[in-house]
């Protein structure tokens, strides 16, 4: 995951990905 990745779960890691993802472009 982007964000926090020691702290957050996998899936919602993957989850937090896709909505940086579109908050950058």
């Amino acid at each position: 995951g982007f964000f926090g990745k020691d702290k957050i779960p996998n899936e919602y890691s993957k989850m937090i990905d896709e909505f940086a993802l579109l908050a950058e472009n």
